[in-house]
Formats: structure tokens, sequence, C-alpha cells
């Protein structure tokens, strides 16, 4: 039985009601150095970046979870104290094998569960599980919202909190550009980069976080990232991807091109970005390719990054911890405190 009751009695009323609330990030246990991306941004750098804004209200923490080996029962005495209600936040993958069961344990400690899905397919969710939902993108806010009226649980809460770059980045912000070069960032099985263009469009590898370390001093070489994928069908088992493409070129200076049907794309950029690639044809993508070169350096191309740079503004730390905050004060609310 959750000690809970039994640490509240030791505290006195005065230090209950000056208590911070608890809030727990749980992120899927990885092997040393191995931590992917999602994990490492949403559940380490996120509530690293959000504290110093809201250090006077929340008691922030991250943990590593793995619901095979990490049962409800073992988080109690992480929660076990009087005061507000604390306030657990599983990461992506950290849902993965998630029952009722480890909910429950957590719900004996007064806990509100709440759900960072990113970019999960939503077929994957058990709805149930949840007392609210952070969206990583306007599109899987509007996509989670929808599933959840469905599935007759429209009175949770859905917050939009957007996806961060990695904030290493900062380290190359201030470089000197030295003409036009092309790279695409990330799994190179997710990217459609023509016969045609092999040789311009450098692939740096990075799936975890040690892999986008180790690029780090290659990515300051680059002013156009290359962001095309494999087209995608809008059936709602589909994940909906936060643009953290874009927000990385954005971080690094640099260009984006992208498929205009990316999520989140054409909303952040303006229906009239100029590197936005139509359909998934070689032909689309060496054609857009080109009017990027060509624009390199002049008036089309500084107005585009100029967008993309933007961008930036939308995860400054003190704009995330406001977003944080929403969509858990709205929790608090609606299930009470």
């Amino acid at each position: 039985m959750c000690r809970c009751g039994d640490d509240t009695l030791a505290i006195s009323a005065w230090e209950i009601q000056h208590l911070k609330r608890r809030v727990l990030f749980l992120r899927r246990v990885a092997k040393p150095f191995s931590i992917l991306g999602s994990a490492l941004m949403r559940g380490v750098q996120l509530p690293q970046l959000v504290h110093p804004h809201l250090s006077d209200r929340y008691d922030i923490r991250s943990f590593p979870f793995h619901a095979s080996l990490v049962p409800g029962r073992a988080l109690s005495g992480l929660l076990a104290r009087g005061g507000p209600r604390p306030v657990v936040i599983f990461t992506k993958t950290a849902t993965y094998g998630l029952t009722a069961a480890h909910v429950e344990q957590l719900k004996e400690c007064r806990a509100i569960i709440g759900v960072d899905s990113v970019d999960l397919p939503l077929a994957e969710l058990d709805l149930t599980l949840f007392d609210f939902h952070i969206a990583a993108s306007f599109a899987a806010q509007h996509a989670i919202c929808k599933h959840l009226a469905n599935a007759g649980l429209s009175e949770r809460p859905v917050g939009l909190v957007h996806h961060h770059a990695d904030p290493r980045l900062a380290k190359i912000a201030s470089r000197t550009e030295n003409g036009f070069r092309a790279a695409y960032v990330g799994m190179p099985e997710n990217a459609t980069i023509p016969e045609s263009l092999q040789s311009d469009v450098a692939v740096l590898h990075a799936k975890t976080g040690r892999d986008f370390g180790r690029i780090l001093p290659e990515l300051q070489k680059y002013t156009l990232h290359f962001a095309v994928r494999p087209p995608r069908d809008n059936a709602t088992a589909r994940g909906y991807k936060p643009f953290t493409k874009g927000f990385t070129a954005a971080a690094c200076r640099a260009n984006i091109m992208v498929n205009r049907s990316e999520d989140d794309a054409e909303h952040l950029l303006g229906a009239d970005y100029p590197y936005f690639v139509e359909g998934a044809s070689a032909d689309a993508i060496e054609n857009c390719f080109e009017d990027a070169r060509s624009h390199y350096g002049g008036p089309v191309w500084k107005d585009a990054r100029d967008r993309v740079q933007n961008m930036l503004e939308l995860t400054r730390p003190d704009r995330l911890a406001g977003q944080l905050h929403e969509i858990i004060d709205t929790a608090v609310q609606t299930i009470g405190d």
C-alpha cells in the first residue's frame, strides 16, 4: 500500500501548502549512450529547458522507466509526499507495455497521469490510462482531440508543447556560411533522395543522442537541410510527426527542403514557402533542389531562411515552460487537486 497518507501526516499544514508540485518525466530505459532522440529530447532535455522557468511552481525530475522492469509501486517513493498532487508524464516509448495495474499503483499516490506520445501511432495508445495528453505538433493535437472524442473521452485535456531542437546546436549557431551545401540529418531509411542527387546531399546518420552529438561539428557546414520523406497516408493508425527537422534547421541557421504534406510544415512556414516538394516524384524533388541551389544567397533564399528562423521563437525555453504549465494546470483543474 502506498505510504502517501503516512508521509502527509508527518508534514505540517504550512509545509503542505508551500510544497511545489512534483512533475516526473519518465523515459524508456536504454543502454548506455543509446537513448533514442525522442526519449532524450522530450524525456531529458525538455525538463532541463523548462525547469529554470517553472522552479517556483514545480519540482521537475526525469527518470528512466520500463514497464516490464519497473512496477508502478517502485515509483511511489518518488511521489510519496504531501502537498499538491504529483504529475507523471510518460514519454513516447515509455508507454510500451504500460498497463492499468501500473497506473493504478501511481494513482494510489494521487498522481495525475499524462502522456507525451510525440509521433506514436494513436492506435498504439490505450487512451483510458491517461488523464491528459501532450501533443508535439499542431497536427498531433488535432488528431488526438479527434481520437479522444471518438472514444468518448473528449473531456481529457490535450495541450501543445512544441518539439524543440537539440540545445547542443547552440554551439554552431554562430557559424559563417560557406556556400550552398545540403545534408539529410537522421536515419537514412526515412529519406527520399533521388539517385541524381546522391552526390549532392550528404547523409548524416543520427538515431541516438550520441549519434547526434557526433555529427554536431559536421552540421555547421550545411546551408540546406534536406528533409524529404516517403509519402504518408492519413489513416488514424499513423503517427503525427513534430516538425523537429524544421526546428533543427532553424537552430542551424539553414533553410529546409521538405514535403509540403509534412505535418505542421505549411502551418509554420506559410503556404508559399519556396522549398516545399509537391508530391514525391524524383522530378519534383530534383526541381525543388535546383530552385534552392539557384536561389542561394538571393532574396528568395533569405526570405525563406527568415521564415525558418522565426520558428525558433516558438521553442524558446520560457515559451515551452508556459505551454507545459498550461496543460498541467488544465489537467489539475479538470481532475481536482
